[in-house]
């Protein structure tokens, strides 16, 4: 963490500045447990319906969009599963076809590598999210 605060890290000496809470670039970073969690959207309008007049490929883009970021932020990787099945039920909730979006998540997890992303295939995600 030293190295990041060093003025000289970024080439030209610059000066950072200190925040008082542990948001970074749209993840939550916590140093005595050592993660690194995506924030999830938390209004309703930051995901668009599935009933916008669009094509499924531009709908689907940023479900994408978000799960790349979970699998390329996210510290240590063990946590890509819980965050993008808390995804999953999000896009769910506004009337994505469940099915259509394990599948994408199971895809990408086995492309990028991400340990037991056949486990988001095998059961219902929703067992796993609890709703607050």
């Amino acid at each position: 963490l030293q190295q990041f605060m060093d003025e000289w890290f970024y080439r030209k000496p610059i000066q950072l500045e200190t925040v008082p809470d542990t948001h970074f670039l749209g993840t939550t970073i916590d140093i005595d447990k050592r993660q690194i969690t995506f924030n999830l959207p938390t209004e309703h309008w930051q995901i668009q319906p599935f009933t916008s007049a669009a094509s499924n490929s531009k709908l689907l883009s940023s479900f994408r969009t978000r799960l790349y970021l979970i699998t390329s932020q996210t510290f240590p990787t063990s946590k890509c599963i819980e965050t993008t099945l808390q995804l999953i039920q999000l896009y769910t909730e506004h009337g994505y076809p469940q099915t259509s979006l394990v599948s994408i998540a199971a895809r990408h997890f086995k492309t990028h590598g991400i340990p037991n992303g056949h486990l988001l295939t095998r059961s219902n995600p929703q067992h796993f999210v609890s709703k607050p």
